[in-house]
């Protein structure tokens, strides 16, 4: 009870329904910990549901609203599917962008450049 209550519920929420008792159950069972992996679980199958493809973007500089438009609509003809961009920012990066989705990276930055160069440099090629 005492961590029902530490959820904060609107009222309706805690009066019933399948949800109120999904959340009884993870308590009961002293399970409230596990709700961000629960929620993440459950946001992946929505996902797969609408047929809606995440992809990490991490880029030197903000992207603007237009470069962020082509860039979903170029990965939305590339997978066929719905893009949801989850953007960051990392100046190490120099310039360009790396993408991450469904494990596959795609290095566009200037600092993978240089370290592709560098390791061909190395080995001779």
């Amino acid at each position: 009870p005492g961590q029902m209550q530490a959820l904060h519920l609107p009222p309706d929420a805690a009066s019933g329904g399948a949800f109120a008792r999904f959340l009884e159950v993870l308590a009961e069972a002293g399970r409230l910990n596990l709700l961000p992996f629960i929620r993440d679980e459950f946001d992946a199958l929505l996902r797969d549901a609408e047929a809606t493809l995440e992809v990490s973007v991490t880029s030197a500089q903000a992207l603007d609203e237009a470069a962020q438009a082509r860039l979903s609509e170029s990965l939305a003809r590339r997978y066929g599917r719905r893009i949801q961009l989850n953007l960051r920012q990392d100046p190490a990066l120099v310039a360009g962008v790396v993408l991450e989705a469904e494990g596959e990276v795609i290095d566009g930055s200037m600092r993978g450049r240089l370290q592709r160069l560098a390791g061909a440099l190395a080995h001779g090629n």
